[in-house]
């Protein structure tokens, strides 16, 4: 489970009040060093999520980290573990149902 930190792609630097990318690295280092406590996919879950722009899971981080003086723990890895199956399914393009019944005529 080698993580590139060199290739990062988290939040930039100088982006919002506080830049996350310092705490999502630490948060993949983490994740590198406490991998048997999460299943595979679950890894790569969370991986993506962290070397991603994704808008809750920034909140989420800053918001732990106003509450614990900006520092990052475990508690918060598997928060976000927890998390990260909804997060993704979020994600992806929801297809629309068919209808079971039609009221109206066929658009063509």
């Amino acid at each position: 489970m080698d993580v590139d930190l060199e290739s990062f792609m988290g939040v930039r630097q100088a982006g919002g009040a506080t830049s996350l990318a310092r705490y999502k690295e630490d948060l993949l280092k983490l994740l590198q060093e406490n991998t048997e406590r999460y299943s595979t996919d679950n890894i790569n879950r969370m991986k993506s999520l962290l070397t991603s722009r994704h808008l809750a899971v920034d909140n989420r981080i800053r918001n732990y980290l106003k509450r614990y003086d900006n520092q990052v723990s475990i508690d918060l890895l598997d928060t976000l573990a927890i998390l990260s199956a909804n997060l993704i399914k979020n994600e992806l393009p929801q297809e629309s149902p068919d209808p079971a019944l039609w009221f109206g005529w066929h658009s063509e």
